[in-house]
């Protein structure tokens, strides 16, 4: 008689292979084709504008005689670099909120590289070696873990904890810290401003009953609107700022310490994760407009750029109708000499 060894069977593990099984038969995504559409519409001319709009503001300062004296100018051309190379890989993030949400099929590495992008851009060399352990795998939806309603192309579960550490150390020293002292500086500067404005027209003032001259000070009117531009400009640069990465780093901690279980709380989590990356996306697109909207100067070498580029186009094109027109003139004349012959 054979003796039948019955071996200990792991019950967790099959439970957990069963409940992923059934997870999956029943997993639903968390959009639809429609909720792909509308955030491509929105992304897509978005990261189009972006990359545009901040190669001519670079173009246009580093061209310039006139803007390229101005430290604050070379600042500007800082941010629109970050926010070119953010635009230039945007669509990959599109990409990673739709179609690569469940599975990245454009390798591992581009993964990497995207966030690794990034990252270097953000915090220049921090944490960057936690890239190569980044994984783009599929997610697995059937686990009770804030990872199960991730996109593909995201950190590993097992780096949730240290995702964590870095959401409460990290944002608090390279962003809230900062952007505080942004801020705090930004009051200082515009209270300096205007009690150097009330000190000069005390003076101006005192001038006018002296000699008793009603001139309206055209130079003092001229310095106060380069300081309005001025304040103008820093308020832009920073409400974008803060309209763009607030959002996201708020998102981060909601959705770490909120794992979704239902289907409609995974809709959610995606819903505000997209909401989040349009607003950041938004905020990159309207800084080169906020630098025009805020300098005169800014706006006249920006129109002389275009039209100069305008020109340019137009003589290609005429060049290339005149080559076109010049080499079918010459099929016609060889084929007119062979019927002559």
């Amino acid at each position: 008689m054979m003796n039948v060894t019955n071996a200990p069977m792991d019950v967790t593990a099959t439970t957990e292979i069963i409940n992923f099984n059934t997870t999956q038969n029943e997993y639903v995504p968390p959009f639809d084709t429609a909720g792909v559409i509308l955030t491509c519409i929105v992304l897509l001319p978005l990261a189009i504008f972006g990359i545009a709009a901040n190669i001519v503001t670079i173009v246009v300062i580093m061209t310039s005689p006139k803007l390229k004296t101005s430290v604050f100018n070379y600042f500007i051309v800082s941010l629109c670099v970050s926010d070119l190379t953010s635009a230039i890989i945007s669509p990959l993030f599109a990409y990673r909120r739709t179609w690569g949400f469940d599975f990245w099929a454009w390798s591992d590495f581009l993964c990497r590289v995207a966030i690794s992008v990034v990252w270097l851009c953000a915090f220049c060399i921090g944490f960057i070696p936690f890239v190569y352990w980044f994984g783009a795998s599929k997610r697995d939806r059937s686990i009770n873990s804030p990872s199960s309603k991730w996109p593909s192309c995201t950190l590993n579960a097992q780096w949730i904890p240290q995702f964590k550490l870095y959401t409460y150390i990290g944002y608090c020293i390279m962003f809230y810290l900062p952007i505080c002292l942004v801020v705090l500086l930004s009051i200082m500067i515009w209270l300096k401003v205007y009690d150097m404005r009330r000190t000069r027209q005390k003076a101006i003032t005192q001038a006018r009953r002296a000699t008793g001259s009603q001139d309206k000070a055209p130079l003092e009117l001229k310095r106060r609107r380069k300081e309005n531009q001025i304040m103008l400009q820093l308020s832009l640069i920073v409400g974008s700022f803060l309209f763009g990465y607030v959002p996201q780093t708020v998102f981060h901690y909601y959705t770490l310490n909120n794992p979704a279980i239902t289907d409609a709380e995974k809709r959610k989590d995606w819903i505000l994760g997209s909401i989040v990356y349009m607003a950041l996306r938004i905020s990159e697109c309207l800084n080169p407009v906020f630098y025009n909207l805020a300098s005169s100067k800014m706006r006249k070498e920006t129109k002389k750029t275009l039209r100069a580029l305008a020109t340019k186009l137009k003589c290609w094109k005429h060049a290339g109708d005149a080559s076109f027109t010049s080499s079918g003139t010459g099929v016609s004349s060889s084929a007119g000499n062979h019927l002559q012959l």
